[in-house]
């Protein structure tokens, strides 16, 4: 392993490093691409002294990023990298495969977060995230959907380089098809498809188009909500809770 001399910087990991790896607790930064194609190592431990990762430090890393509980900046979700108040996603390991969704608190999805999954299959994006930082999901070449519920386009930036986008369908909110046409980089995929035909869904209120028979609908928030209707003919039963 590589060090600056007075050991508070890891500047590098041999490639052919394999097995867990704990970070010693001397180090306070974690290099550029420090572990990138370190694809042996089966976890990296992260210690409560480190104050700085820079950027692609885990690219093309397989194993678990494991956080010590007391790092005061950084934390993880079954293996997944996040700042500490988990507002930002910033290293998903290059293992995980089948469906993710990104936890509900995210609102940035950091540089190459996803980069080199290539084992997934599809993405789940919360409708709180603004933004999705450059080459974030870059040669995920087997994502088949992303489904975006931000019914406003989060701002991104070469974010998708090397997905297919001719195959890849992107999932959006009733009635924000458009939006998601006319943005920049959202605009390159080719199959850009609504959710459930009349369903309504945004900060403050949500409404369900007419149809015959009967439906259900599962809400998440978290806010107190609660539901009405404007028609004598509809029957509603429904519960008032938080999310």
């Amino acid at each position: 392993m590589l060090f600056n001399k007075e050991q508070s910087t890891l500047i590098q990991c041999p490639t052919s490093k394999s097995g867990d790896y704990i970070v010693p607790t001397t180090v306070t930064a974690i290099g550029v691409s420090c572990f990138s194609n370190c694809s042996s190592l089966s976890s990296i431990t992260i210690s409560p002294s480190v104050k700085n990762i820079g950027s692609e430090a885990f690219y093309n890393v397989k194993g678990s990023i494991v956080v010590d509980n007391s790092n005061s900046d950084y934390s993880d979700i079954d293996g997944v990298l996040f700042d500490k108040v988990q507002t930002q996603i910033l290293f998903c390991p290059g293992s995980k495969s089948g469906n993710y969704e990104i936890p509900q608190s995210v609102k940035t999805i950091g540089s190459s977060a996803f980069a080199g999954c290539s084992n997934l299959n599809s993405i789940t994006i919360p409708s709180f995230v603004t933004s999705i930082s450059t080459s974030a999901f870059s040669n995920c070449k087997a994502l088949k959907t992303i489904t975006s519920n931000s019914s406003v386009p989060p701002v991104t930036y070469n974010a998708f380089y090397n997905v297919n986008k001719d195959s890849c369908l992107i999932k959006v909110p009733f009635k924000s098809a458009a939006l998601y046409k006319a943005s920049n980089y959202w605009k390159e995929f080719k199959k850009i498809e609504e959710n459930a035909s009349g369903f309504v869904l945004d900060a403050t209120k949500m409404s369900f188009k007419a149809s015959e028979g009967n439906d259900s609908i599962k809400v998440t928030a978290n806010v107190v909500w609660s539901v009405t209707d404007d028609q004598d003919w509809i029957n509603i039963n429904s519960d008032v809770a938080n999310g």
